[in-house]
């Protein structure tokens, strides 16, 4: 987190940017922590604007999770979680100076698979989701004169659960299984993240 802000405040200070770059190869700084890989290639189209693709895949263990679980093992509990991701997604995004610098609005929209099993006491579940987000986004890049690139964008629009997320475990020797409503985690809602790569 803290070599994420100093890159921020290092690309904002600089007086130099990369130009006449092209496309830009990106990864989430956030997800590789999982680890999952969350890249973006974006294809400039003219002076002012871009276009991209996303893939994700990996591991879905955030450190939110990772920290609980740690937490719980310090208390004499035990508690294993375990998951993985995949994902795709596209945009486009208008960029109010120019492609390697500066603030842009767009549109985005992405799918993510997410699989997670969690083992506590004895007792196991797993559950299996599919969401979406789409919808408009505001973001800000930066690109260095040696082609280091910087971006954050966020984004508000129509979440959602693609079918119905499934749920199923074990619990005192009782098997469960069932599906989960999927109109009641769809509607309105803030999506994003961050970049670092290279553009040239």
């Amino acid at each position: 987190m803290l070599s994420t802000l100093a890159l921020t405040v290092l690309l904002s200070a600089s007086g130099q940017a990369a130009e006449n770059v092209e496309q830009s190869v990106t990864v989430n700084p956030f997800r590789a922590t999982w680890p999952a890989l969350d890249a973006r290639y974006e294809k400039k189209l003219g002076d002012n604007q871009g276009a991209y693709g996303r893939i994700a895949a990996g591991k879905y263990n955030p450190l939110a999770l990772r920290a609980l679980s740690f937490a719980m093992k310090q208390s004499g509990e035990e508690l294993n979680v375990a998951g993985s991701l995949f994902g795709v997604g596209g945009g486009y995004n208008y960029y109010f100076k120019s492609f390697d610098r500066g603030w842009f609005g767009g549109m985005a929209a992405e799918v993510n698979r997410t699989s997670t099993t969690l083992e506590y006491q004895g007792a196991s579940l797993a559950v299996t989701a599919t969401d979406f987000s789409l919808g408009p986004v505001i973001g800000w890049k930066r690109v260095a004169d040696s082609g280091l690139t910087f971006s954050w964008e966020l984004g508000a629009g129509y979440n959602g659960i693609i079918g119905s997320p499934t749920v199923s475990g074990q619990v005192a020797d009782q098997e469960l299984s069932a599906a989960v409503d999927s109109e009641e985690n769809t509607g309105f809602g803030l999506f994003g993240g961050m970049q670092l790569g290279y553009s040239f």
